[in-house]
This record gives structure tokens, C-alpha cells and sequence, in this order.
């Protein structure tokens, strides 16, 4: 386990990468599924279901990073501090 203010730390960095890295994964297998950019809320062309959609799917897998992220950082904290 790393040390707890380590974690905490290097936590918030994690997330950003995170949620960059599932954003552009999804953006990714959007592209490949549908051969199409994904929706843009901005764009008068999508529909307003379709951005909806998007975006919670979106949302959806960003959170489930973040809970994930949050969940490490707990545990490493909780984790006793070793004396070398």
C-alpha cells in the first residue's frame, strides 16, 4: 500500500486522468460502433434525446472511475502506516 498522504496527493491527479482516460475511451468506441462523432450537446443537429443519453452514459462512467479512485484512496489510507 502506498502512504497515506501520498495517496492523497497524488488522488486528485488520478481522477483527472481517470475521467480523461474513460472519456476518450467512450468518445473512441462511440466512433468505432456507430462510424459517427459522438453527440454534442452544442450541436442543433442532435436531438435533444440524443445529447441527453450521451451525456448520462457519459456521466454514468465517470462517476463509476471517481467511486472507484475514492475507494483506493479510503483503503490506503485506512491502511496502517508501516515503520521502516
Amino acid at each position: 500500500m502506498a502512504n497515506a498522504s501520498t495517496v492523497k496527493m497524488i488522488a486528485p491527479i488520478v481522477t483527472i486522468a481517470g475521467t480523461w482516460v474513460v472519456s476518450k475511451g467512450l468518445q473512441a468506441s462511440y466512433r468505432a460502433m456507430t462510424g459517427n462523432e459522438p453527440p454534442r450537446a452544442s450541436d442543433p443537429e442532435t436531438s435533444l434525446r440524443t445529447a441527453i443519453m450521451w451525456a448520462a452514459a457519459t456521466a454514468v462512467a465517470v462517476a463509476m472511475v471517481n467511486v472507484m479512485i475514492e475507494r483506493w484512496a479510503a483503503d490506503s489510507e485506512a491502511a496502517p502506516e508501516l515503520a521502516i
